[in-house]
C-alpha cells in the first residue's frame, strides 16, 4: 500500500495547505481547486460532516471545484 496522506488538503484564513506527500501534480490540483471552492462557497468551520448544512457546504465546494477543472462546455465538445 503506497503512503497516502490523511489530510490533503486544508483551507483555513487566507492560506491553501496541500500535504507535501500528495503523490501527482493531477491530484495536487484537485486539491487545490477544492480548497478554492471553500474559499469562495463557505463560511465557518465545516469539518463536522455530521451536520447536513456542512454537508451541503461540502457537496457546494466540491461542484464548484469540477466546474473550474472541467467546464461543462467542454464535456460537450468532447460528446460531439
Amino acid at each position: 500500500m503506497k503512503n497516502t496522506p490523511k489530510i490533503k488538503g486544508l483551507y483555513s484564513g487566507k492560506f491553501i495547505f496541500i500535504n507535501q506527500i500528495t503523490p501527482t501534480d493531477v491530484e495536487k490540483t484537485c486539491i487545490l481547486a477544492e480548497e478554492l471552492g471553500h474559499y469562495y462557497t463557505t463560511s465557518g468551520n465545516i469539518l463536522d460532516q455530521h451536520s447536513i448544512t456542512n454537508r451541503k457546504q461540502e457537496k457546494r465546494t466540491h461542484t464548484w471545484a469540477y466546474e473550474r477543472l472541467i467546464p461543462f462546455s467542454k464535456i460537450i465538445q468532447v460528446h460531439h
